[in-house]
């Protein structure tokens, strides 16, 4: 049986020293109070209220100091609670702790969520720092299009809060360029945890003494990793559109390309022409060189994510592209991927393929087709995508019937 913490605020009246300077409160006491919970009594405080001896020992308080009385109770019994909730037997100083701060001009939630942006600055890849940049913006968004109210403080963020806002980026956020009303559960998740780091932050900086939103959580037993892929056909459609407009012909040239390689497009911006090198140039085993072409031309850079080397061959697709556009260097690029993701999804319209394109559904196609059309174990095709790891691939690609089929016929011959 949980046992409740017993909190007592004891109240009483300074009477040595009786106001002597302002007529507003000439011979009036100052309020004093402490707090005493769980056995430990917290130092005297003032109540910011002044009452006559003779008021006082009648009972007969004026309205303010009344007033003042009963929010001082009412704050103490919910600072209490909160505890109680995270199961932590509060102290009286502790009680204080946070009754004080609490009075004090507290600093904004958007402030708090601002230092901790900064903070993670330079510590990790340029794209996360964009995440929590995204993620800010979108706190923003919720505190001034859905609260009306900007200057929430870190104070009245709660498990309620949360619920709202979950709430909200579920039903009724509308993304940046307008593309689909509501975040997807992952998005989702990632968001709240944000407010959830924020508010961690601000209790290490002792902006807040207690984070009541340690224990939230949200559901995404239902999520499952959508793994889009465009088929051989699709993609040959994609090939063969009849595109007149340059700048949409080279938004699909990159989509095509990033398909061939499995390339993310934050490494597809920064290849150069010393990427592309014949097998014959690279370190292989005497046992390997003899079995391959020397001359085959493959794509070999480092992840600027994970850090990680990968080697691509060159389809003839992408020597096409690179024959055009005359190396890897000169490959177009666009300085907003959203934009070649609106136009690649314009082309897929006029082609009749009904699914939702990025460049990340492209390396989700190099990935089905190296590890099902092709037949490459996982690690081979972690290896070609340069993932750290040799389950990343299963968030890319399931091992499909296919797959099986190819396998158990390659074992018989």
């Amino acid at each position: 049986m949980k046992v409740f913490n017993e909190v007592k605020v004891n109240f009483w009246l300074r009477r040595q020293r009786p106001c002597k300077r302002y007529s507003t409160r000439l011979g009036k006491c100052p309020v004093m109070f402490n707090i005493t919970a769980s056995g430990v009594k917290s130092k005297d405080c003032r109540a910011e209220v002044y009452c006559l001896p003779y008021d006082w020992d009648h009972n007969t308080h004026p309205s303010d100091v009344a007033q003042r009385i009963q929010r001082i109770e009412e704050s103490v019994n919910q600072i209490n609670a909160r505890f109680e909730f995270l199961n932590i037997t509060a102290t009286g100083p502790m009680i204080l702790k946070d009754l004080t701060a609490k009075a004090q001009k507290a600093i904004l939630l958007l402030t708090v969520a601002d230092e901790f942006v900064k903070s993670k600055k330079g510590k990790g890849a340029k794209g996360t720092y964009g995440h929590y940049c995204c993620r800010y913006r979108n706190l923003e968004r919720y505190l001034v299009e859905k609260l009306k109210n900007s200057a929430v403080t870190p104070f009245e963020v709660n498990n309620r809060f949360l619920m709202d806002a979950e709430s909200y980026y579920r039903d009724e956020y509308i993304t940046q360029k307008g593309g689909r009303k509501g975040l997807g559960i992952l998005a989702l998740k990632q968001q709240i945890d944000f407010i959830k780091a924020v508010m961690v932050y601000a209790q290490q900086r002792d902006y807040i003494s207690q984070n009541p939103t340690i224990a939230y959580r949200v559901d995404v037993s239902s999520w499952k990793p959508k793994k889009t892929y465009l088929t051989q056909e699709e993609l040959e459609r994609f090939r063969s559109a009849e595109i007149t407009d340059e700048q949409i012909r080279r938004a699909v040239d990159i989509f095509l390309f990033l398909c061939e390689t499995g390339m993310s497009y934050c490494d597809y911006v920064r290849m150069e022409n010393d990427w592309i090198k014949p097998l014959g140039e690279m370190e292989l085993p005497l046992d390997i060189r003899v079995k391959v072409n020397l001359n085959e031309k493959w794509l070999v850079g480092m992840r600027k994510k994970s850090k990680v080397q990968f080697a691509v061959p060159i389809s003839t697709e992408a020597q096409r592209l690179l024959t055009i556009y005359g190396g890897a260097s000169n490959m177009p690029k666009f300085m907003d991927l959203n934009d070649v993701n609106i136009l690649v999804r314009g082309v897929a319209q006029m082609v009749k393929i009904k699914k939702h394109l990025t460049s990340y559904v492209a390396r989700k196609t190099f990935a089905h087709y190296w590890r099902n059309r092709a037949g490459l174990s996982s690690k081979a095709a972690s290896r070609l995508m340069g993932h750290s790891t040799d389950t990343m691939i299963n968030h890319y690609a399931d091992v499909q019937v296919e797959a099986a089929i190819r396998e158990v016929y390659a074992g018989i011959a």
